[in-house]
């Protein structure tokens, strides 16, 4: 892989999650929807279509030039890498039942005015605080590794590391003292078998 290659797939990866979370932000989202006349419906559709339809250079510079191989599972390491990200892609499926994938979408509207649902905690969130985060990392850091995967995945994981408290700026302002006591308890990304929540404190944060 060349220097220049290294250059433009980092450079798509910055330039697409700055663009996410530029989106994401919620002084630009009231802004478009007020300039717009949009509702949150719409501009959650917007956002899900601009954000699939960016995905696609830094995809293209990730999986189409020949990076060259850093490390392939194989044997007892590849049943045990592939098993990993089956529970990360279980972790997935067993989590929408607890979103409406469709308003996530765009393709209903939302149960609240604010497209934010009253404090809740699904049973993944007991041990981590961001479920689909630490998901993923086990699906993409177990696949075979290649120069540009392996920086695709440096780039993602410090992505999630500052979205992450980007994120929990948000959801303090929104829920306060409750998302606090619960930051306090449970890890952010990586679970730690000495701190998570009981379901009785999980309950108990809820109907706060």
């Amino acid at each position: 892989m060349t220097g220049t290659e290294v250059i433009l797939l980092s450079a798509s990866w910055i330039i697409y999650f700055v663009i996410h979370s530029w989106l994401a932000n919620e002084s630009f989202k009231q802004s478009v929807i007020q300039r717009f006349n949009l509702d949150l419906q719409k501009y959650r559709l917007f956002y899900v279509t601009i954000v699939t339809v960016l995905l696609l250079p830094p995809l293209w510079f990730t999986f189409y030039p020949d990076s060259g191989l850093l490390w392939k599972w194989d044997g007892a390491l590849l049943w045990l890498m592939n098993s990993i990200a089956a529970v990360g892609i279980a972790g997935f499926i067993v989590s929408m039942k607890y979103y409406d994938g469709m308003a996530f979408l765009g393709l209903k509207p939302f149960a609240t005015k604010n497209a934010e649902q009253p404090f809740t905690l699904s049973p993944l969130h007991r041990f981590v605080r961001h479920p689909w985060y630490f998901l993923s990392l086990l699906v993409i850091w177990t696949r075979d590794m290649t120069i540009a995967w392996f920086i695709t995945c440096l780039l993602i994981t410090l992505y999630f590391i500052i979205g992450s408290k980007l994120e929990e700026q948000k959801l303090i302002l929104y829920f306060g003292d409750v998302y606090q006591q619960y930051k306090k308890k449970v890890p952010g990304l990586f679970p730690l078998p000495w701190r998570f929540l009981k379901k009785e404190e999980a309950d108990f944060l809820i109907n706060q």
